[in-house]
């Protein structure tokens, strides 16, 4: 009989229904085709790309020529609905055909800044042990990085540099052998780019075009995660081929069991867990997006391990995609036969989805065109904890309002489709292939756009030398942020004024934040001036080789701010050509203050001042003195009444009972860069008190003019609250505030509460002439004082309800940094080192006081109590 191939087929349908289907187990097809893929000697012909040319990766998609380029751009620490349309409105001028993938790529890669704020801090730094504080700080760091150790005993939390990109991939969808079409298609390619980069910049962004340089870093890092950065960057100098130089040759590929993605050498090994998206919230906004990484007003929230987090949108063409939308509108439409309560009760998945369809027809007819889209984190991890970081991730996303799953059985396919330009349409169909982006408006996919985190700070920031060489700098304060990212803020890089405050209640960490603003500017060889009550600075002003400046009213010391002031030119920028003319803003309202204790000096009054002192230093020059501006008010006392008035409020000062500290030679000694004015003896006097702090301003403002311009200087006021609130010193303050910045100048005060920057116009204008503000721990009414009155720049409800979430905890203290050109809360941790030459608690003092009496010099001492010694 002759078996046909029918009969055959039976047959062998038969067999399989007898003997049951194979059980594949743990292997089952789709990851045995993926384990066949890997085992391919080159993992790099897995990858979609073929070159990379004038900034542009050059891919096809199996049939059509593809161009793709990249932008990295900073955060937005929360994004509003004008970011939303602004996305859209891109989205929708997109050529049909394009890829829009937006990432946040969480990585131990925190070298480059690391290195260069500690190569910046070494440079000037003549102290051994601020020296050995900045490689310890770096070093610590760079460990916990490396090795995931966490900063914090109780926490995961990692160092990370947190990097955001924007991929873009347009298709050609001509002739390729038609020159005059190809240019006119890279022609639209190079105009949609100029566009791109001009939206991201106006919606603060500060986009950068990615050179191939830097794409072949991060496609590097990607496909090698469980390398050492550092390592990986030396790699990076071998050059080749731009689809050679992307996976190391020690990299090998497997896909485990679980799904996972194992990335391994011959010493280390990582696993790559991806997960997708299955459903987002009902209604999604921008802001929503952002609590994928964390919920900013949690403590706790967020992705420890380092990750790669994408939205990938694809724009199809508009009217075929309507299309589609219509017809499948029409079959669902056909399914729910009857709107009957009792067949919605028994089919309610048919009526949703006709709802659904309805108003995505609606919304694709109206103001917005359809996309299909999808959303996913390849999260980088140790194999034994990648179930259990996995399971975080799903929690902390459902809790956002999204729903993902693990990828069990395509995880390659969906880790190579979620690489820059990895993503083919053609791949993703919605009845085959990866099956996982879903048609919506391009609104949607604005709104899942990854564009939110947390400010890097201003650093690092490439720049260029007096020869145009470019260079990178990263320097000031090493914070990070609640999830992990690092951030230098350095308040000398500012458009406006170096000038900041701090505000900080009680047992906030102020003093390890004060303290490390002193040695951040002693590490840049600056000079140090600080006016205290209460010697808070004593310890870390002895260990730094500084001088403390006691007054006390019983031993007057000579403040005369107009000792050695030249009546010629000192500086080519100075004003009216003379340093007189330079100084007289400063000179004039301090001795406004004197003569005018209670009350402002009127037009008249203010300029008879200024009058008076031009003449007696045109008279007395060099060696003036305060009197000499009361004798001249007193020789014109018979024709002026007014002036008569003047010299009998400022007698006090120029010969009566306080001459003594306003004339003569200046008898203080300002040669020491790190000086502690300490004013605490003069309470008995407050009078006395506050014009003593605003000749030691007067005079540390002139001392800042007459050190080199290229030499950093800080004045910092601590108990501002008290020291300013003289109500007759505001003009003073903010004239000393807004000249400070000429000569590389920071002027910064310390106070408890928002309220206290009210108490005094002088007060006031400190606050309003620092553009950096860092808000440490405040009380509830602080904190509602500040938002009633816009301290912090308007009434923001979710930014207030962030900031009462602020306070210290085991190791580190908070801090919110604000200022114009970004912002974000922030932590301060410090290694052992830093924190036993900081600390001021009476136990750790006892045991450096123990070490230095056996013989040990300081910084001994400090080393071996970091290093768990003594």
């Amino acid at each position: 009989m002759k078996i046909t191939a029918m009969t055959r087929m039976r047959h062998q349908v038969r067999r399989m229904i007898q003997q049951g289907a194979p059980d594949y187990g743990d292997r089952a097809l789709p990851l045995q085709a993926a384990e066949a893929l890997t085992e391919r000697d080159d993992p790099a012909s897995l990858l979609p790309y073929i070159d990379y040319e004038d900034n542009y990766c050059v891919r096809d998609d199996g049939k059509h020529p593809q161009l793709g380029f990249g932008v990295q751009f900073a955060p937005l620490m929360v994004a509003g609905k004008d970011i939303e349309e602004q996305i859209e409105s891109l989205i929708t001028r997109a050529p049909a055909d394009t890829v829009i993938q937006f990432v946040a790529h969480s990585s131990p890669a925190i070298e480059d800044r690391i290195n260069t704020w500690q190569a910046r801090r070494l440079r000037y730094c003549k102290d051994p042990m601020l020296q050995e504080l900045v490689e310890r700080r770096s070093k610590h760091m760079l460990d916990a990085a490396a090795g995931n150790k966490s900063l914090l005993p109780n926490e995961r939390l990692y160092p990370r540099e947190v990097h955001y990109f924007a991929f873009f991939t347009m298709t050609f969808g001509g002739d390729p052998e038609h020159a005059e079409e190809i240019r006119s298609w890279r022609h639209m390619c190079d105009e949609f780019r100029q566009s791109v980069m001009g939206t991201f910049s106006s919606m603060g962004l500060s986009p950068a075009l990615m050179n191939e340089l830097g794409t072949r870093r991060v496609l590097r890092r990607i496909a090698n995660p469980q390398m050492v950065p550092g390592e990986l960057q030396r790699l990076e100098e071998e050059g080749g081929h731009f689809i050679d130089s992307i996976f190391d040759k020690r990299t090998r590929i497997r896909v485990k069991s679980s799904g996972a993605v194992q990335f391994s050498d011959n010493e280390r090994e990582v696993d790559v867990v991806p997960l997708t998206i299955d459903t987002y919230p009902d209604y999604l906004r921008l802001y929503m997006t952002g609590d994928m990484l964390g919920e900013l007003k949690s403590a706790t929230d967020r992705i420890a391990p380092a990750y790669w987090m994408y939205t990938t949108i694809y724009k199809p063409n508009t009217e075929k995609a309507r299309d589609d939308i219509t017809m499948r509108m029409g079959m669902i439409s056909k399914q729910c036969m009857s709107d009957s309560e009792w067949y919605k009760g028994m089919m309610p998945h048919l009526f949703t989805r006709r709802r659904d369809t309805q108003q995505l027809l609606n919304d694709t007819r109206s103001n917005y065109c359809p996309v299909r889209m999808w959303s996913g984190i390849n999260i980088i991890t140790e194999p034994e904890r990648a179930a259990s970081d996995a399971d975080y991730v799903s929690s902390l996303w459902r809790k956002a309002g999204f729903r993902a799953s693990r990828e069990r059985y395509i995880s390659l396919p969906i880790w190579l489709s979620s690489l820059p330009w990895g993503y083919n349409p053609r791949m993703d169909k919605p009845t085959s292939g990866l099956q996982r982006a879903q048609m919506v408006s391009s609104l949607n996919g604005a709104c899942a756009s990854i564009c939110q985190g947390d400010w890097g700070g201003n650093g690092p920031v490439v720049r260029k030398d007096p020869q145009g060489n470019p260079y990178l700098y990263a320097n000031g304060l090493l914070l990070v942020s609640r999830r992990g990212q690092m951030s230098c803020i350095d308040i000398f890089d500012s458009a406006t004024s170096y000038n900041f405050s701090v505000i900080a209640t009680s047992g906030a960490g102020k003093s390890f934040l004060a303290n490390e603003f002193v040695t951040d500017m002693r590490c840049r060889d600056g000079v140090v001036r600080i006016i205290d009550v209460g010697g808070s600075y004593k310890e870390l002003c002895e260990l730094l080789g500084g001088q403390e400046l006691r007054f006390d009213p019983n031993h007057p010391v000579s403040l005369n701010p107009f000792w050695g002031i030249k009546g010629k030119q000192r500086y080519d920028d100075d004003e009216g050509g003379s340093e007189i003319a330079e100084m007289i803003p400063v000179l004039k309202d301090a001795i406004s203050q004197m003569a005018f204790p209670l009350g402002e000096p009127d037009n008249y009054e203010y300029q008879l001042i200024e009058k008076g002192i031009l003449e007696a230093h045109d008279k007395h020059g060099e060696v003036m003195e305060t009197k000499h501006v009361y004798q001249w008010l007193e020789s014109r006392a018979d024709s002026d009444p007014v002036a008569k008035s003047i010299a009998l409020q400022l007698e006090p000062y120029a010969v009566g009972r306080h001459a003594a500290w306003f004339n003569g030679e200046p008898q203080l000694d300002l040669s020491n860069e790190f000086t502690i004015l300490e004013l605490e003896e003069l309470n008995v006097d407050r009078e006395l008190r506050n014009v003593v702090m605003t000749l030691l301003m007067a005079r540390t403002t002139r001392d800042m003019y007459l050190r080199p311009r290229n030499i950093p200087k800080m004045m910092l006021i601590d108990e501002a609250w008290d020291l300013l609130a003289d109500p007759k010193s505001g003009k003073f303050i903010e004239t000393a505030f807004r000249r400070i910045r000429k000569y590389y100048g920071s002027a910064g005060f310390i106070t408890q509460g928002f309220k206290d920057t009210d108490l005094s116009p002088a007060a006031q204008a400190a606050f309003d002439n620092a553009p950096w503000t860092f808000v440490l721990k405040q009380s509830g009414p602080s904190l509602d004082y500040a938002q009633k009155n816009g301290k912090l720049g308007g009434e923001d409800e979710f930014l207030f309800d962030m900031l009462r979430g602020v306070k210290p905890g085991a190791g580190y203290s908070e801090v919110f940094v604000k200022h114009e050109s970004g912002g974000g809360l922030f932590r301060f941790v410090v290694d052992p080192y830093s924190y036993f030459l900081y600390s001021t608690n009476p136990k750790d003092q006892a045991r450096l006081m123990k070490l230095t009496s056996a013989g040990y010099n300081t910084q001994e001492a400090i080393r071996m109590l970091a290093e768990g010694q003594g």
